[in-house]
């Protein structure tokens, strides 16, 4: 899964799930503040004491800037240490909501298919939400906006599920460009190894040549059976001729006073021995 497609579908979890959370908190709403009101106003030494959180909830509708939340995606196993950490920074003015995404999903930067879960978190004041965007940047969190309006809420969902099937039809387009060309690959493959192989041949032989600079020509010197001299100055005509090259190709035999190689003539059954002597040298 290509990395886009993997962070759009990342968003489109997240922001489902976060939107469930809200609608399902809308109801409850009135009926928490008026629970936290009593409670607060009831004992007067617990008015005193009373969170930060609880006091922004007391003071306004929870849809007012005085309570935020950010909402995203965060692996299965890192959840329960990334809410402890939470807890700590904020000193407990945070309310958390988490549930597990319904399918494990790739994760982008791995390729690997990971458990992940969804969270709500509920705070007040600037500097809890810079450390809470701090905290899910740590943990590798995907954070994503979710408006509280239930009509942006499907506006959006319409938007990513258009994107999906952009980025699922841009995927197939590409699935097939890519089989068309492993197939005219494929097709060719096997010409282009021959191909590659002589000239690797070639070049392997010219390297064991010296370079005359005087005379601007290659002079290399070799060990050759005397019955085949013949049969090489054949070839080495026909590749000249071959060629179409303008300057021949010179064979002479020369004078050597180092003892030549041993060399074994053999045929079809004594070849298989030979190479095993060859072989332990």
């Amino acid at each position: 899964m290509p990395f886009c497609y993997a962070l759009t579908l990342l968003y489109f979890i997240g922001h489902f799930q976060a939107g469930g959370f809200l609608v399902s908190s809308n109801g409850h709403a009135v009926t928490e503040e008026l629970e936290l009101s009593e409670s607060v106003y009831s004992n007067n030494g617990y008015a005193d004491k009373a969170s930060l959180l609880e006091r922004e909830i007391n003071s306004g509708p929870s849809n007012q800037s005085g309570l935020r939340f950010i909402s995203g995606i965060i692996c299965k196993s890192k959840i329960l240490r990334f809410e402890r950490m939470l807890f700590r920074a904020t000193r407990g003015n945070m309310l958390f909501n988490q549930a597990p995404a319904d399918e494990e999903i790739v994760d982008p930067l791995t390729a690997e298919m990971v458990e992940k879960t969804i969270f709500v978190v509920f705070f007040s004041g600037e500097q809890a939400r810079t450390k809470i965007l701090k905290i899910c940047e740590a943990f590798g969190a995907n954070c994503y906006p979710v408006p509280e309006d239930i009509t942006k809420q499907s506006q959006i969902t319409r938007e990513v599920l258009s994107r999906l099937s952009e980025l699922e039809a841009t995927l197939e387009a590409g699935i097939r460009h890519r089989n068309k060309a492993l197939t005219s690959i494929g097709f060719h493959l096997t010409k282009w190894m021959n191909l590659v192989r002589r000239e690797k041949a070639v070049y392997d032989t010219l390297n064991m040549l010296n370079f005359d600079v005087t005379k601007k020509c290659l002079v290399g010197e070799g060990w050759c059976p005397i019955f085949a001299k013949d049969q090489i100055q054949e070839v080495l005509q026909r590749a000249t001729f071959d060629s179409s090259s303008q300057v021949g190709i010179i064979f002479h035999a020369m004078d050597a006073f180092e003892s030549p190689p041993t060399y074994f003539r053999t045929n079809r059954f004594t070849n298989a021995f030979q190479e095993i002597v060859d072989a332990y040298g």
